[in-house]
């Protein structure tokens, strides 16, 4: 099915199959798409700006470029998923699945991800400050050159993680599993390392 620049605001499509379907450039503000199926649709540059999509199926879906401003991502299925520069202010991803996602250069700024599954994310040039990703899986993910100032990374899972020239000023590590990360040249001023398990870690450089 073919809705590129669809007018959806406001429309209830929560439980809908929409496998494959052609969303481009839609108006989908606040849609609700609780639980729909949306595995490989395209949905680049959509609006879906508070949009209800908890517990929908967006695997292989390309968001890329989308406003997902405010939006309710809650267990999502989000696995190997396209949202590269796509922007998630406020967006909400809890209990969600995002293994081999692609975040790189998404703004993720004050986003929430508890208990969120990002292993193996690409998350180059990523926009992360005041991002709350408590208890998050982020094990052999590469966060090279990101900022993550004032986010809270509290009892995270960072085991070989590459942060290397990552600024993490103020960032709240504590209780954080980083064993064997790679920290290097990374900006750890005023970071909150309590409990931290830094076994392993490279940290040469690091200021």
């Amino acid at each position: 099915m073919n809705l590129e620049n669809a007018h959806l605001i406001g429309t209830n499509l929560s439980g809908t199959n929409l496998q494959n379907i052609n969303l481009s450039n839609a108006n989908l503000l606040p849609a609700d798409l609780f639980i729909a199926e949306l595995t490989n649709a395209n949905l680049t540059n959509a609006n879906l700006t508070k949009a209800n999509l908890s517990q929908a199926n967006l695997s292989k879906t390309n968001l890329s470029q989308a406003n997902l401003h405010q939006a309710n991502l809650n267990s999502a299925n989000l696995r190997d998923a396209n949202l590269s520069n796509t922007n998630l202010i406020f967006a909400n991803f809890r209990e969600g699945d995002l293994t081999e996602t692609n975040l790189n250069g998404a703004n993720l700024n004050s986003a929430s991800s508890f208990n969120v599954n990002l292993k193996d994310i690409y998350l180059s040039s990523t926009n992360l400050p005041g991002t709350n990703l408590r208890s998050v899986n982020f094990q052999k993910v590469s966060i090279r050159k990101n900022k993550l100032t004032r986010s809270n990374f509290d009892d995270l899972k960072l085991s070989g993680a590459c942060l290397m020239n990552a600024d993490l000023n103020a960032i709240n590590l504590q209780q954080a599993i980083l064993i064997t990360a790679k920290l290097r040249e990374v900006n750890l001023r005023n970071a909150n390392l309590i409990n931290a398990d830094l076994s392993g870690v490279n940290l040469s450089g690091a200021d």
